[in-house]
């Protein structure tokens, strides 16, 4: 009964945070169906036959009831105090990351980013905020600081309470299909704005009272200090205290690549060995206590004598964790675990028999009681579904009898392929290497991994730093075995199998699956078999690539910069590859990748850079690196072959067609004649204007995508094909993100295009779409999108229906999404 109660309250949570909009209640009505709940569970208390169902149901009705009402608890920042100067008072809480992000000559720029925990804010106005203790909202900030001869860097530290001056701004991020949800991510953390440190102005940047660093920052910087010449210095830091900022990108992939990326988590599994070492640790101590216990005196030797040792190893254990799950944080995945442990001690100390299950379910309730965003966290299903398959396994009167080297061999495999239809719905793909790398990497990081980098930890406070710095190398040549190992496997042709499961496929699979192994399940093995039917079938469904009729076209949300992606039945297209922001993060992994992924599509047939500007070619090289390019062709091809050491990038001229299925792509300009297209003197005008060309049921429609073509040279093109109708476009992707120096009125009366689309960055410091270019296009009669607001814009044609236009923030909308604000006419402003 409790299990599937529990069951009740987890689909509630996670279908209470997949609705769009937010549910409406009366007081009234509310507690009404609680009452009614609670009746139901009463009622049919003893009814066998409803039993489970009912169970299930109650869980769902009082789960959504508890998740509703906590909606109301949440801290907010209110929306007089965003998008603007404002003076901010709190406490820094969490470690604090910093980054140098330019230097040159005797200054550089460092930027550090921390989370604030706002006491009050206050407005240029003197509209004041006082928030009480329960309710102090959470805000990320970024602060860049520059350091020269007169003025000194100020670092911040965790603990201290600061007096700031910054901007903040709304949870808006870039959304995109199969692309992370940032703003899901924040609402999760419990971050309610994001913004940055003003470094100008009248309000002084200063602390309030400073408590000292915490615990968790001096471990962090000694341990930084002890691996500082370690090439697994990022991999320490996340396995000790959940520091990830100093893994880089390569490092990512390929722990991503192996399955392996769940063991830089602090989680069950490091929860589970601190555990242990305390249990065993506290237990061997109480031992020797017994041992040479004659010589203490009577009174503490009696209380030894009468203490069970499984008391004395609990709390060793639950110390351990304890500790551990302080210096993690107190990460959300770290809590997770820490209850868990908690769930079984409370077991041991109440001298139950431990239920593997219901002690999982009761975890899963604390948890999503405690925080119920938990269950928007991949990690949070992927955890407590790998223990319940351990369990399952440990139980199961086929697995018991084994040996334990046996049975940890058949774990990984059990846990590989029970993972299978969760890491495919979440992230489109199956890593195949995974069993052989974790069949090497748990016993590693379990058994040598932390349990060594924690007994360097304690020695540096007693040794010197030579002995250190050379048991430091050695245990670097472990890792380097490890780590060797695991990019062998990434180089495997089949490593990355691609897999597509919606949730209801998730669903029945586990279903069907838990039906085949349950050893309660009397069935025969005819009937069994059955069950793989279904199973199979969703599975070779989500294997096989996937097919479509027509055109769709993807105008990516990749911020103020531009990324298409054109698909046809056999063939992919992208034009433009977003930006670059930092190391680890661009247009192409932030947004083509992972949309090309759910489509299942594995090379690009053409690539079309329009010029070599950062906006419009910042992803390029990590798309080469990991999807083969068949032609790419650039309005800079020289300049983009030199930057990205390549030879792949021929020039892109007028004249140019190709023909994938449907689609015909044909490029308007730059043209070769020079007194019709004179050399540019700037990158803008080389940009590559391209036109798709597709059939739909009311005829041939196009879109025109023109880069970063300024006016000037809009007027060529008007010029060049004004005696046809070539230049005349159903779609227009407005020039230079909608700046005024492109998307002149001429221009768009060349066009005729019935739909403008932006693609520009939220509240972008340029202004863009700029707002005398919207008079122009609605001066037209055009409608128009803005990536900014409609993130993803999903372009839809086929020889038997009309063109279809969606929305993927409207299509993929959840009440905690945050919205632009809308007009009387139903368009989205900034």
């Amino acid at each position: 009964m409790f299990i599937r109660f529990v069951l009740g309250v987890l689909a509630a949570t996670f279908g209470f945070y997949q609705i769009p909009e937010l549910p409406v209640f009366s007081v009234s009505k509310s507690f009404a169906i609680a009452l009614g709940s609670i009746i139901l569970l009463i009622v049919f208390w003893r009814l066998r036959g409803l039993k489970g169902p009912v169970d299930f149901i109650n869980g769902f009705i009082i789960g959504f009831q508890l998740v509703f009402w906590q909606t109301f608890f949440i801290p907010q920042v209110p929306t007089t105090f965003l998008n603007q100067p404002i003076e901010l008072v709190g406490q820094i809480e969490g470690l604090v990351e910093e980054s140098v992000t330019d230097q040159s000559g005797k200054s550089k720029q460092q930027k550090w980013r921390f989370d604030l925990r706002v006491h009050d804010m206050k407005t240029p106005n003197g509209i004041v905020q006082t928030f009480g203790f329960g309710s102090r909202p959470k805000v990320r900030l970024s602060w860049y600081q520059i350091a020269s001869e007169d003025r000194a860097i100020i670092k911040p530290v965790a603990g201290e309470v600061w007096q700031l001056a910054v901007k903040l701004k709304p949870n808006h991020a870039s959304l995109n299909p199969g692309g992370f949800d940032y703003e899901t991510y924040l609402f999760r953390e419990g971050i309610a704005a994001t913004g940055y440190v003003l470094s100008k102005g009248s309000i002084k940047n200063q602390p309030l009272s400073a408590f000292g660093m915490d615990a968790r920052t001096f471990l962090t910087e000694r341990l930084s200090q002890l691996f500082s010449n370690s090439e697994f210095r990022g991999l320490f830091l996340a396995l000790l205290v959940g520091q990830k900022t100093d893994l880089d990108s390569a490092d990512w992939q390929t722990l991503q690549a192996t399955g392996t990326i769940h063991l830089m988590a602090i989680s069950g599994l490091h929860m589970g060995i601190m555990a242990a070492i305390g249990y065993f640790l506290l237990g061997g101590l109480w031992s020797l206590s017994i041992r040479f216990s004659s010589n203490l005196p009577r009174a503490i030797k009696y209380r030894l004598l009468n203490t069970p040792k499984i008391w004395v190893a609990g709390l060793g254990a639950l110390l351990f964790s304890t500790v551990y799950l302080t210096l993690a944080g107190y990460a959300i995945p770290t809590q997770r675990a820490w209850l868990m442990v908690l769930v079984v001690l409370l077991m041991v100390f109440l001298q139950r028999a431990f239920q593997p299950f219901a002690a999982l379910a009761l975890a899963a309730l604390l948890i999503v009681i405690w925080q119920p965003t938990s269950v928007l966290s991949p990690g949070f299903w992927l955890s407590f579904v790998a223990v319940a398959l351990i369990f399952g396994a440990l139980f199961h009167p086929k697995i018991q009898p084994k040996s334990k080297w046996q049975k940890f061999w058949l774990i990984q495999l059990v846990l590989f392929l029970g993972l299978a239809p969760l890491i495919a719905f979440y992230y489109q793909q199956f890593p195949l290497m995974s069993l052989l790398a974790n069949w090497i990497a748990v016993p590693f990081v379990s058994f040598y991994g932390l349990p060594v980098l924690l007994l360097l930890g304690l020695l540096d406070w007693v040794l010197p730093v030579d002995w250190m710095n050379l048991l430091v190398s050695w245990n670097d040549h472990a890792w380097q075995g490890l780590w060797g190992y695991l990019n062998f496997l990434t180089l495997s042709p089949i490593n990355q199998m691609p897999l597509t499961l919606t949730l209801w496929q998730v669903v029945l699979i586990y279903l069907g699956l838990f039906l085949w192994v349950n050893p309660n399940n009397h069935w025969g093995i005819k009937s069994r078999l059955l069950v793989w039917i279904p199973i199979l079938s969703i599975l070779g469904y989500g294997f096989m690539p996937k097919s479509f009729e027509g055109i769709t076209i993807q105008i990516l949300d990749v911020g103020q910069a531009q990324a298409v992606v054109l698909l046809t039945p056999n063939h992919t297209i992208v034009v433009d590859t977003g930006s670059r922001w930092n190391a680890n993060l661009d247009g192409a992994s932030m947004a083509i990748l992972p949309y090309l992924k759910t489509q299942n599509r594995q090379k690009i047939d053409l690539l079309v850079v329009s010029h070599s500007d950062l906006d419009h070619s910042g992803g390029t090289q990590r798309l080469m690196d990991s999807l083969p390019i068949i032609k790419a062709v650039s309005g800079q091809a020289t300049q983009l072959n030199q930057a990205l050491n390549t030879t792949t990038f021929t020039p892109c001229q007028a004249g140019q067609t190709w023909q994938f299925d449907d689609l015909s792509l044909a490029v308007l300009a730059p043209d070769s004649d020079v007194e019709v297209w004179p050399v540019p003197k700037n990158d803008n005008d080389h940009s590559c204007v391209i036109k798709a060309s597709f059939p739909t049921l009311k005829g041939e429609k196009s879109i025109l995508m023109t880069g970063d073509l300024s006016q000037a040279y809009e007027k060529r093109l008007v010029a060049l094909y004004q005696k046809t109708d070539i230049l005349k476009s159903t779609l227009l992707v407005a020039g230079h993100h909608g700046s005024k120096t492109a998307s002149s009125t001429e221009f768009l009366q060349g066009v005729a295009p019935e739909m403008v689309i932006f693609s520009s960055g939220y509240q972008n410091r340029f202004g863009f779409p700029n707002q005398q270019v919207i008079e122009q296009v609605e001066a037209q009669n055009v409608t128009w999108l803005n990536t900014a607001c409609a993130s993803a814009i999903s372009i839809s044609a086929q020889k038997q229906s009309e063109l279809k236009i969606e929305s993927f923030r409207e299509l993929s909308a959840k009440w905690y999404h945050h919205r632009c604000f809308e007009d009387e006419k139903g368009r989205f402003y900034q």
